[in-house]
């Protein structure tokens, strides 16, 4: 029984310094939509951030925030100030009913760290789906160019 009691105490304190992936795109949409990417980039422009998953060219899901609701690291409101978007192949993601984006890390400086997640619920048809993503990435600041 001890022995037992201390293998699983040493389980659990490996298991403890894992961490879940610092970037990732999941969710039940992956039923209906294709969410292999191979880049994450932010973007920053006038009136927009936006957190991109990209493949082959192709901005298969981006979370986007109006720009006036930032002010570093904060917590968004899709549905009030943002939305979540993709296209892949001529083939649109659902849209989106709610969401929250979380910036961990930001400022609107080119160059700068942005990190955080965000969870979203769309809608197809009659069916609620969720995507959920997390990036850590450099924020490339379009206003400059």
């Amino acid at each position: 029984m001890r022995l037992a009691l201390i293998g699983a105490l040493a389980l659990l304190t490996l298991s403890c310094g894992v961490e879940e992936d610092e970037v990732a795109l999941r969710g039940s949409v992956a039923r209906v939509y294709d969410l292999s990417y191979d880049a994450v980039r932010a973007r920053l422009s006038e009136t927009e951030l936006a957190i991109q998953y990209v493949d082959g060219g192709q901005v298969v899901a981006q979370a986007v925030v109006r720009v006036p609701a930032l002010a570093g690291p904060a917590a968004v409101d899709l549905a009030m100030d943002g939305d979540v978007l993709g296209r892949r192949d001529g083939t649109a993601l659902p849209e989106m009913r709610s969401g929250t984006l979380r910036l961990t890390a930001y400022a609107a400086t080119d160059g700068a760290r942005v990190a955080g997640d965000f969870d979203s619920v769309l809608v197809a048809g009659d069916n609620e789906l969720t995507l959920v993503g997390s990036f850590d990435t450099t924020l490339q600041d379009l206003r400059a160019e």
